[in-house]
């Protein structure tokens, strides 16, 4: 195994811990609440991750299913379902695939836990440019357009300005206390516009250390509107509910 593989593998095991945390234990059911407000049956979580908020929405009764462009990803969803005994239709897709690979359309399409900032993250290799990376989440974003049944909507998110783009480094902690503790700084160059994720994993049964560095173009509301007027969505409106700190939340709807 490659040691990138490994530090995804071990990124994508945080990450189920620290979503939970940073979200907290009543978000599934605010969220769920809201869509449900909305008269939403069918929920595709195209981000789905490690399965936050997809597990939770399936023991609410939910119809919901998955997909994601990560195996690691997938895998540990699988791996949490399977223990949960959870029936949730699963698929392996990226944003662009979604119309061959994704059968029918939903309700709600949720692609949340500032995924989309991620989609044009890199570790080691050259950067695509900004231009590129846009171009690259429009094609994304036409892709969850297709999986929005008339009349429907997507749950969207993006880094509130001041996190997206900071002007000083910020760090948040976290930790479950038993396997790991990481440290995560979030960084910004305006002269690259790139902002860097560095997360520092202390492995506490075996005193290791990993770094796992990410970088990205940031990208602000008005941008993100224009995304989605440009693809076809019709009326955007901030969400109601409490998010994480560093989050803003968008439903943008179909017709």
């Amino acid at each position: 195994m490659s040691d990138q593989s490994k530090s995804m593998q071990d990124f994508a095991s945080i990450w189920d811990y620290q979503a939970r945390d940073i979200w907290g234990k009543d978000y599934a059911q605010t969220l769920a609440d809201l869509l449900k407000s909305h008269d939403t049956t069918m929920i595709l979580d195209c981000a789905g991750g490690t399965g936050f908020p997809a597990i939770e929405f399936k023991q609410q009764g939910l119809n919901i299913s998955y997909s994601d462009g990560s195996k690691d990803m997938l895998t540990l969803f699988n791996e949490k379902r399977f223990e949960k005994k959870l029936t949730i239709p699963t698929y392996l897709s990226s944003w662009q695939t979604l119309p061959e690979r994704v059968p029918y359309t939903y309700d709600a399409v949720l692609c949340r836990g500032n995924s989309l900032l991620f989609m044009g993250a890199y570790l080691e290799e050259d950067p695509q440019s900004r231009e590129t990376v846009l171009a690259n989440m429009e094609l994304a974003l036409e892709g969850m357009f297709s999986k929005v049944a008339d009349g429907g909507l997507l749950y969207i998110d993006i880094p509130k300005l001041k996190h997206a783009k900071p002007e000083t480094p910020y760090t948040f902690t976290g930790t479950d206390s038993l396997t790991f503790k990481v440290k995560s700084t979030i960084s910004y160059d305006p002269k690259t516009q790139l902002r860097t994720t560095k997360d520092c994993i202390t492995h506490l049964l075996s005193g290791t250390e990993s770094n796992i560095v990410a970088h990205n173009y940031a990208i602000e509301e008005q941008e993100l509107f224009d995304l989605l007027d440009k693809v076809g969505f019709k009326r955007v409106e901030k969400s109601p509910i409490k998010e994480a700190f560093f989050i803003n939340a968008y439903m943008a709807f179909k017709h």
